[in-house]
């Protein structure tokens, strides 16, 4: 937890309410200077808006997605493209550090998996409720029935707060009749317009979490032919905590040894 005699940068517009979407550390230059700024991402050259010092204490307090950002050393850079996309490190390379052994094949692969899918909703596996013949389902959406039930397949990111990230996972979520069809037929500019945001309720489990089955969430459309953002609503499950807060990248190295049944590497 940061110091409560520590200060940090924050601009208008953060100060007012608007998110955080790019913050960077540099070397304090003075007794009370944490050296961070906390900045809502739009262009501050010109001077026009006023900076504030804020107990960065009392900034983490209200804003627990920087928590952990908090205590991240000298030189952090991150940026995200909105409080509904995950923080990403701008000051480090791209790539994912370190290599892995993956007990599938036995090989030592180059680059750490950053992103792991489920195939198919929760519901598919379960073929006594739902036969597996009353199903329409592609890589992207899920119909059963007559449309008794849809689903929607997005990316939780998962920041990772000191390596390059977001960690992913591909799950599926239900959709109403009226949010299936919007999801499949809104036309959005670029990777970075996001439409919706579409309720429904996380309809996969994962590995080495307490249940996520009929976790709150919202999907967010997105244009360049990219599959839809998953938000999840902010409680303490540990997957919502992870999704808010951002993870490490020993956590990275956890989440692959176990989920590639390598947990020895």
């Amino acid at each position: 937890m940061p110091s409560n005699e520590e200060f940090a940068i924050v601009c208008d517009r953060v100060v007012e309410g608007e998110a955080v979407l790019y913050c960077t550390r540099d070397e304090p230059a003075e007794d009370g200077d944490s050296g961070w700024q906390f900045l809502c991402g739009n262009d501050h050259s010109t001077g026009a808006e006023e900076a504030h010092l804020v107990r960065l204490s009392e900034l983490v307090e209200a804003r627990d997605e920087l928590r952990d950002i908090a205590e991240l050393a000298v030189g952090a850079v991150l940026e995200r493209g909105s409080d509904i996309h995950a923080w990403q490190r701008v000051d480090l390379e791209e790539s994912a550090e370190g290599s892995f052994s993956c007990a599938a094949c036995g090989e030592e692969h180059g680059e750490l998996p950053m992103d792991f899918g489920i195939d198919h909703p929760a519901s598919y596996y379960d073929t006594e409720e739902f036969p597996t013949d009353r199903w329409k389902i592609d890589p992207d959406y899920a119909t059963y029935g007559e449309g008794e039930h849809h689903f929607v397949r997005g990316v939780l990111e998962i920041p990772v707060l000191d390596g390059p990230g977001p960690f992913c996972y591909g799950i599926w979520v239900s959709a109403s009749d009226k949010s299936f069809r919007a999801i499949r037929t809104t036309e959005l500019p670029d990777e970075h317009t996001l439409g919706g945001p579409f309720f429904g309720w996380v309809q996969s489990e994962l590995p080495f979490y307490p249940s996520v089955l009929g976790l709150k969430a919202h999907t967010w459309a997105r244009g360049g032919n990219l599959r839809p953002l998953i938000q999840l609503e902010p409680t303490g499950h540990p997957l919502a905590v992870e999704h808010r807060c951002g993870i490490t990248m020993a956590r990275v190295h956890e989440l692959v040894a176990r989920m590639t049944g390598d947990e020895n590497d």
